[in-house]
């Protein structure tokens, strides 16, 4: 009583003691959540009710649900704010769950890292447009569907972006002529995002995704193995592939 603790709550508090403090003015602010949920809330943010707030209001999630995910990924808030901050910076799409509650975060914070570090390159740009014409062998078409290549760093990022996918992780070494990605498009629909292509540079085909990684429609996958056979035909004969090799 002198605690102004129930005994579930006295429980809980043993040996946490240092968020006693923090417990007492979240429970004010959440009376309906329980004594575990408030404990996770005060490890994952202290005293930070602002922080709090404008986290919630930023991925549309409640309280418990953001610190739950914090504290069962071992994620520390500020790590989590500047994650969501560099989302904010690419226009991501804060209210998806893929985004706000990444399933490998540390990865996904690191690869926002590299975007926003390369976004801006003068070099990296410059090596994308050198090679936007020896590219254009790779584009194809068959019936109503097109393969073409992104014409810049931003078509990439917003590829990732739309889909909901990595690609824009590839986006560096696309420009440095590592890896080719390519956009498969519906003929009517040129502008509008459906699966992207992870081609090597000897032209095997890496990895065909859609929306969240979706595997290929039988439509699409008839699509890839003409693609294939035209590119083992017309573009990466044998002889090709072995001088590319060699560099």
């Amino acid at each position: 009583k002198m605690l102004n603790l129930n005994r579930t709550e006295f429980k809980t508090l043993q040996g946490n003691e240092e968020h006693y403090l923090d417990y007492l003015s979240w429970r004010e602010t959440f009376p309906e959540y329980k004594p575990a949920e408030l404990l996770t809330i005060c490890k994952a943010f202290g005293a930070e009710h602002g922080t709090a707030e404008d986290i919630c209001k930023i991925t549309g999630l409640k309280l418990k649900r953001i610190a739950s995910y914090l504290a069962e990924n071992e994620i520390c808030n500020h790590d989590y704010q500047d994650y969501l901050a560099q989302c904010e910076k690419l226009q991501y799409n804060l209210h998806d769950t893929a985004i706000n509650m990444p399933h490998h975060f540390a990865e996904m914070h690191e690869r926002l890292t590299e975007i926003i570090q390369y976004e801006g390159s003068k070099i990296i740009r410059q090596h994308f447009a050198e090679r936007l014409q020896e590219r254009k062998k790779l584009e194809f078409q068959f019936r109503n569907l097109v393969i073409c290549q992104p014409s810049g760093m931003e078509e990439i990022i917003a590829e990732g972006r739309t889909l909901h996918h990595c690609v824009a992780g590839y986006a560096e070494r696309h420009a440095d002529g590592k890896l080719h990605i390519l956009f498969i498009r519906q003929a009517d629909k040129l502008d509008e995002p459906f699966y992207t292509m992870e081609l090597t540079k000897d032209g095997i085909i890496r990895q065909v995704r859609g929306e969240r990684n979706r595997d290929p429609t039988p439509e699409v996958t008839e699509f890839v193995e003409k693609y294939k056979i035209y590119l083992e035909k017309q573009i990466f004969t044998q002889k090709e592939r072995e001088k590319t090799w060699m560099k």
